[in-house]
């Protein structure tokens, strides 16, 4: 996710019909998926989930797309937020709220960010929705996680476990589910997003050819 806070998503944003009919036809490259595992039991959001090892994926623009894509279908999927997303050079941006500038993606993160950003997006959900601070939390770490889960699916490979990363996502995600349930909390998001996305695949899939196509992507109620 991108953690600017600058200024609001430009509007030259480009659509045409064509991209509708962009599906699995020019996207349907990657191995078949994994069966859906259950999404996780509300009793074992405290479990002790087995650490795995973060898998060698590709570093490609039609990764970045899926990445970003990820965090948008299950944002939308959990009722959150959605601005749009963006996909420049070697970074990719996803913005919640307007006030979230995806004007800098591809350059320098700035220092304010991580538990600081993390903690803006809570307030700012809390105020956007009526759920108590706890399902606001799962939700967004959630959120979080789906980007590098629809990585993962993208090129077939069966959830590998709870991972550690040390990116904007991870960071950031940590912050909420320390702030909130004192740290537990991370492998039971990460399964959830993993099903989440598994079962709205052909989502994720439409909205990564766009930013694939266009760099870009807006919900439609936006366009």
């Amino acid at each position: 996710m991108t953690t600017d806070t600058t200024a609001p998503l430009p509007a030259r944003f480009r659509w045409s019909a064509r991209l509708e009919a962009i599906t699995a036809a020019s996207y349907g490259c990657a191995p078949p998926l994994p069966v859906p595992e259950s999404e996780p039991a509300p009793d074992t959001f405290s479990r002790v989930w087995p650490m795995g090892t973060r898998p060698k994926l590709p570093r490609t623009r039609r990764a970045l797309a899926i990445h970003e894509a990820g965090h948008v279908v299950v944002a939308r999927a959990l009722g959150l937020p959605v601005h749009g997303a963006r996909i420049e050079g070697q970074a990719g941006g996803f913005a919640m709220f307007q006030a979230q500038s995806l004007d800098r993606v591809g350059q320098p993160v700035p220092s304010a960010s991580g538990p600081d950003n993390a903690a803006l997006c809570l307030l700012a959900i809390r105020c956007a929705r009526p759920a108590s601070p706890e399902q606001n939390a799962r939700d967004l770490v959630t959120m979080y996680a789906a980007g590098l889960q629809a990585e993962i699916l993208d090129v077939g490979i069966r959830w590998p476990g709870m991972l550690w990363t040390d990116d904007a996502d991870g960071i950031e995600a940590r912050a909420c589910l320390a702030d909130v349930f004192g740290g537990v909390g991370m492998g039971w998001c990460q399964l959830r997003a993993r099903v989440l996305l598994a079962n709205r695949w052909e989502k994720v899939k439409d909205i990564a050819a766009v930013l694939d196509a266009w760099g870009e992507w807006q919900p439609p109620e936006q366009r």
